[in-house]
C-alpha cells in the first residue's frame, strides 16, 4: 500500500510462517523486524508481538473479514486493514 506523499514509499510487509509465527519489517527487509507469534481459530486472529527487554508484549485480536488468494482483510474494533499477498 503506498504512502501519500512519499514517492515508492510502502507500508510495513506482515510475513506470516505456517509454524505460527509472524514478523512485521520495512519493503525490502531493509530496517528493523519485529517477531511475533500468531493464532488462528475460526475467523479470529490473535498476534501477540514480542515486546523489547523490559517491554510487554503487545495483543492484538483481529476478525478475518476477507481471505483469498492475494487478500487478506482483518477487522480491530473500528479500523480495517487489508493486506496484499507479495510472494
Amino acid at each position: 500500500m503506498p504512502i501519500k506523499g512519499i514517492k515508492g514509499a510502502r507500508g510495513p510487509v506482515r510475513e506470516f510462517t505456517n509454524d505460527g509465527k509472524c514478523y512485521l519489517g520495512t519493503p525490502g527487509g531493509k530496517g528493523p523486524r519485529l517477531e511475533g507469534t500468531y493464532n488462528l481459530d475460526g475467523q479470529n486472529l490473535t498476534i501477540t508481538w514480542a515486546g523489547a527487554s523490559g517491554v510487554p508484549a503487545e495483543e492484538h485480536k483481529y476478525k478475518i473479514r476477507k481471505l483469498t488468494d492475494k487478500d487478506l482483510v482483518l477487522v480491530e474494533s473500528n479500523l480495517t486493514e487489508t493486506l496484499k499477498r507479495t510472494k
